[in-house]
């Protein structure tokens, strides 16, 4: 979007948030927030405050998730995981982070039961990184096999880190029977969607031979590919 569309956009927030549009309060934040021209972070944390105020769940989210990192604010897990409650009563994301919450210990005791109850939630309300998360709860507490076809369904999903985690738990025989030829697999379909550390890793085992025929030529073909993004 070109730079005046985005000033009179703003100028648009700017009147709808003075009539009280938390929506508008909301998207004048994330300009404030992501755009390179427009960052100010302090006026980002602001107009978050007021739309949250105003009864924004996707505004609390992200204030809840700013307040969780404190790098823009102090730190203030408890206001955070407040704000997240808040946030999940509609918003998935929220619910998401909820999970990840009690999946982790983040401010509070871990508590599996609720951090699959978050999780699911936001599975219901199509949150697809729900899924993995979820499949990450289960293998970690040994539900090995439910775990896995949720990693696997995100996977299909085109999440990266599912390829990963499928890739490096193969690799390793972590959870799973170690499978080079399957770890591979995933390692490749990350690269296929242009992920750094899956081509590292393809290339790696290119280079040994791991789990696909020796292949030097395509090892430096990924490894050259791995250059050129991070160059970009």
């Amino acid at each position: 979007m070109e730079e005046k569309d985005i000033s009179a956009l703003m100028q648009e927030y700017l009147r709808e948030s003075a009539m009280g549009n938390a929506s508008s309060m909301r998207k004048l934040a994330d300009i404030y927030y992501e755009n390179k021209k427009y960052k100010d972070p302090s006026k980002a944390v602001f107009w978050y405050e007021k739309a949250s105020e105003n009864g924004d769940n996707a505004a609390m989210n992200i204030l809840a998730t700013i307040y969780l990192e404190g790098k823009l604010v102090e730190q203030n897990t408890e206001k955070a995981i407040e704000l997240f409650t808040k946030a999940a009563q509609s918003d998935s994301s929220a619910m998401n982070n909820l999970g990840l919450i009690y999946r982790d210990g983040i401010g509070v005791d871990k508590d599996v039961a609720k951090s699959e109850k978050w999780f699911k939630k936001a599975i219901e309300n199509k949150n697809n990184f729900a899924v993995f998360h979820l499949g990450i709860l289960y293998f970690d507490t040994g539900n090995i096999e439910e775990a896995l076809k949720l990693i696997e369904q995100s996977v299909e999903e085109g999440n990266t880190k599912a390829m990963l985690f499928l890739g490096g738990a193969y690799y390793t025989g972590k959870g799973v029977k170690k499978d080079l030829k399957k770890a591979f697999h995933y390692f490749a379909k990350a690269a296929d969607e242009n992920d750094i550390d899956g081509m590292n890793s393809v290339a790696y085992m290119y280079e040994r031979g791991e789990g696909v025929e020796e292949n030097k030529v395509k090892a430096a073909f990924f490894r050259k590919r791995v250059r050129t993004l991070k160059n970009a």
